[in-house]
């Protein structure tokens, strides 16, 4: 009986010694995996929370500094708008007065204040920071990062907008149809751009109704000369098939005339019209009056040349077909091309071809044409009306016209201060109510955009504010799960060496009560 009293102690001594020493290498464990760390008090999956709401708060904590610089300087910004608009009411005053003054010396004296106080203008610009440059440079729009929010800065030179700033960079004034002042060049008939505002090809003299711009993939497109904008035409399908290519509006062009357009011709195929204009579309194509800048392959002795064909008033066939030199088309190039159409008296005319103002190919003495006023209904920059014929790859900006045949010396003055020079800022004037205008549109911007950063700014620290209370709670649960587990663990371990004790001395007291 003694014997198995004691076997069953025996047994249970064994069992509760097992079980102390399984309870220690699970303490063990927990301590090696990082859940647990009893030395240090820390639970880590609730102070890791903890720890990155932290992160979070100090990634926040710059967003919000940034998103303060930036509205900093759009209040510096809109203070400069405000001291500008006073400027201008006085350049307004001077105008005026300069107008209705009959002492000469006076009324110029007035118009230099004006110009001085444009000029002022100009500088405070220069000096009205924004993202630590100067918020009216590198005309655009610069996108940066606000936490999770992309906001879209709008700057401008405030030297293109007291000069005349156009639809080249962005077209930030508006200007439409009607807003170009050819009084220094009366003979303009037309002058189209792209109008980035508008999204269209427009006539800035306000003579013609906007272009069409047809084709699937067209498109304006930052990438025209001297950081214009320009039309861009990227298939080669034929129009029936969606091709690209602008329609212009039925024009009128004179008995004498000059046509200019920038254009960059990107590949080529068979049969490239940069320009083809007609005054029919319903007849076979050599029984109405045409002519077009044409680069066709089996016709001329260079694939690297164009072909203008004119064909006059009442005549069945071209009466005359002039060749541009073998190289004469670069591709992957901007260049402005000219053709002036002159007459010479006793049905002799004389046409000339003229590329970034220089004469390349002209008409020999004694070519015969017919030449008159004529209304053309169909005339297309980068394509042909026949639905048969290929668009071309190329991209077109400025596309003028002028009531007047040019010589060699004025081609090359119209290329310096028209096509290098920009529609723009050869035609455009800028008065004291444009400039009012050009400001509208910044302080209204710039205003829009400093609500929307105060907006994502004010939502940044109501966030660290969520986020710190709960990183605060996490750390009271950390605190707590490492109490727990640490009593949990003394309890465990004392109850195992407890249960140890007591089967030890109860077995002795067995030994001795049998013994």
């Amino acid at each position: 009986m003694p014997s198995i009293v004691l076997d069953s102690f025996s047994r249970a001594s064994i069992r509760f010694e097992k079980l102390a020493n399984q309870e220690a290498d699970r303490l063990a464990d927990l301590q090696i995996s990082g859940e647990i760390d009893i030395k240090e008090a820390r639970s880590v999956p609730f102070k890791a929370g903890a720890d990155r709401l932290n992160r979070k708060i100090s990634e926040n904590e710059f967003e919000i500094s940034k998103a303060n610089k930036h509205i900093g300087s759009l209040e510096n910004s809109l203070n400069a708008i405000d001291q500008m608009r006073d400027m201008v009411d006085r350049i307004k005053a001077l105008e005026e007065a300069a107008a209705s003054e009959e002492n000469i010396a006076l009324s110029t004296s007035y118009k230099t204040q004006a110009d001085d106080l444009k000029e002022q203008i100009i500088t405070m610009g220069e000096t009205a920071s924004f993202r630590g440059m100067n918020m009216f440079s590198d005309w655009g729009q610069e996108n940066f990062q606000v936490g999770d929010q992309t906001f879209s800065a709008q700057s401008v030179n405030l030297d293109d907008i007291i000069s005349g700033f156009a639809y080249r960079g962005g077209n930030i004034l508006g200007i439409e149809s009607g807003d170009f002042d050819t009084s220094a060049y009366p003979e303009l008939v037309a002058a189209f751009g792209p109008d980035t505002i508008n999204n269209v090809y427009a006539d800035f003299t306000g003579n013609y109704p906007d272009a069409q711009l047809i084709g699937d993939t067209i498109a304006l497109s930052p990438t025209g000369p001297n950081g214009s904008y320009a039309v861009d035409t990227d298939t080669t399908a034929s129009i029936i098939a969606g091709g690209d290519y602008i329609q212009l509006p039925a024009l009128t062009f004179p008995e004498e005339f000059t046509m200019g357009f920038w254009v960059n011709v990107k590949s080529t195929t068979a049969w490239d019209f940069l320009i083809n204009s007609s005054n029919s579309t319903d007849v076979p194509w050599n029984r109405f009056e045409e002519f077009g800048l044409t680069r066709i392959h089996n016709k001329l002795p260079s694939t690297e040349a164009f072909r203008f064909e004119y064909m006059g008033p009442g005549q069945g066939g071209f009466n005359f077909q002039l060749d541009t030199p073998p190289g004469s088309l670069s591709l992957d190039t901007w260049a402005f091309w000219m053709i002036s159409l002159e007459d010479l008296g006793a049905g002799e005319v004389r046409a000339t071809v003229y590329k970034d103002g220089n004469n390349i190919a002209q008409t020999p003495a004694g070519t015969l044409a017919p030449i008159g006023e004529i209304t053309r209904a169909v005339t297309t920059l980068g394509g042909w009306y026949q639905t048969a014929a290929n668009t071309s790859d190329m991209d077109f900006s400025d596309f003028v016209i002028f009531d007047e045949a040019i010589g060699d010396t004025k081609a090359g003055e119209w290329y310096d201060n028209i096509a290098l020079n920009g529609l723009e800022n050869s035609f455009f004037t800028m008065s004291a109510d444009k400039i009012d205008d050009a400001l509208d549109k910044l302080e209204a911007h710039h205003s829009t955009l400093k609500v929307s950063l105060e907006a994502q700014r004010d939502q940044l620290v109501f966030k660290n504010e969520l986020y710190a209370d709960e990183a605060s709670n996490l750390m009271g649960i950390d605190n707590e799960e490492v109490a727990l587990q640490s009593n949990l663990a003394q309890m465990r371990q004392t109850l195992a060496v407890t249960s140890l004790s007591i089967t030890s001395s109860t077995q002795a007291n067995i030994l001795n009560l049998f013994g």
